[in-house]
Formats: structure tokens, C-alpha cells, sequence
């Protein structure tokens, strides 16, 4: 868990708190992502941080302020979400990091379990995909309701679902994502999207949707 003081805590089931690290600027710590193997990584304004067992602290400059992080299911390679795009970044190689490009204010990241595919989330009420071997787009049409929100994932063999929640809404996108066939690169039409129809809604009530959970 992150905080407002600069610290980077591990909360354990008897309530125990650990601190794993302090921002050296006392920042806020915005993102937080963890590894299966015990590595985590949080990120600070423009930085992204990652430690583990096997490596010591590396840093990462951000073209702006993380977006969101993710760790690449296989390997230490960890996904930092920006404006107008998103990196791929390997702390422990010294390959310089690769940057995926779509306007926008991206707030978040996930990698698809077999490592070809990631997603973010973005400001306005959309979704943006790149299939990792050829780093195609691969473009979510966006809801009719303004404002951010985030998404909880559901990946399966050969597709996915991404429930979308924003406001008092849940909306569900069931394999509505092309493989790069037909997808037009950002360059050559702003704005070009996949598929014609609006997701259908899973829920709605009176208040705001807060929190979701997989099963």
C-alpha cells in the first residue's frame, strides 16, 4: 500500500505492517503493482520504482506522470501508463524501454495472461490495446458517459472480458477485440476504433459503483 506520507507499506493477515520502501522526496505514492514472484513496483510523479529479491531498487523516468503499472506475467518487464501511451520497460536489462503511442491520458494497465496482449484504461470512457508481437492497435469503442474510470479483467484463452465501471454503471465487453486484423494504426486515422456497438450494461443503481472483484 502506498501513502500520502511517501511510504510504501506491506499489510500482512495479522494486521502487521511492514515498511518496503520511502519516497527520498516524501511524494505520494500514486500506483502500486506486485510481481507473483515478490517483486513490487510503485511509482511516484513522473517515477516508477520496481525491487525485488533478486535485484536492487531500479527507477524508471516517465515521459509524465504514471498512469498505472503492471508486471508482464512471465519475466521482470513492467508496463507504465502515461499520457499518450504506455512503456515497456525491463529493469534488469539495459535495453532501452519501448514506448507504445495513443493520445490520451492512459490510467492504467494489464497484461493478458500469455503476455500478447495489454491493455489500459484511459481518462475518457475508453479502452486501448496493442497486440505486443507486432504492437498493433487494438481500439474499444468508447461509452457515451464522460469522465474516468477503471476496469477489472477477465482474460481467457483467445479473448477477454473487460468490465468497465464508471459512475452508477457496470458495463461488461464480451470478444470484442479484433487480433490486429482490420485494426487501422493510430497514424492513420485518429480516433479509428473496433467494432460498432455499445457494450452491453451488467449493472446499475442508485449510487456509484466503488468497488468490483473477480470470481
Amino acid at each position: 500500500m502506498g501513502g500520502d506520507d511517501g511510504k510504501l507499506v506491506a499489510l500482512n493477515a495479522k494486521s502487521e505492517i511492514a515498511l518496503l520502501a520511502t519516497d527520498p522526496k516524501r511524494r505520494w505514492i500514486d500506483n502500486v503493482a506486485l510481481h507473483p514472484d515478490g517483486a513490487f513496483a510503485w511509482s511516484a510523479g513522473k517515477t516508477a520504482f520496481v525491487r525485488s529479491g533478486k535485484s536492487q531498487e531500479k527507477s524508471f523516468e516517465a515521459p509524465s506522470t504514471v498512469g498505472g503499472l503492471a508486471f508482464a506475467p512471465k519475466g521482470l518487464r513492467v508496463a507504465v501508463a502515461h499520457y499518450n501511451g504506455a512503456t515497456l520497460w525491463f529493469p534488469n536489462m539495459a535495453a532501452k524501454p519501448e514506448f507504445l503511442e495513443w493520445a490520451g491520458s492512459h490510467l492504467g494497465a494489464t497484461f493478458s495472461p500469455d503476455n500478447k496482449f495489454l491493455v489500459t484504461t484511459m481518462h475518457e470512457p475508453a479502452l486501448h490495446g496493442w497486440r505486443l508481437a507486432d504492437n498493433r492497435h487494438m481500439r474499444n469503442e468508447r461509452l457515451s458517459r464522460p469522465g474516468a474510470f477503471d476496469v477489472v479483467e477477465r482474460w481467457r484463452q483467445g479473448a477477454c472480458d473487460l468490465g468497465r465501471r464508471h459512475g452508477d454503471r457496470l458495463a461488461v465487453r464480451q470478444q470484442g477485440w479484433a487480433d490486429g486484423q482490420g485494426a487501422r494504426d493510430a497514424g492513420a486515422a485518429a480516433g479509428a476504433r473496433l467494432g460498432g456497438r455499445l457494450p452491453p450494461e451488467a449493472g446499475h443503481h442508485g449510487g456509484r459503483f466503488t468497488a468490483t472483484a473477480r470470481c
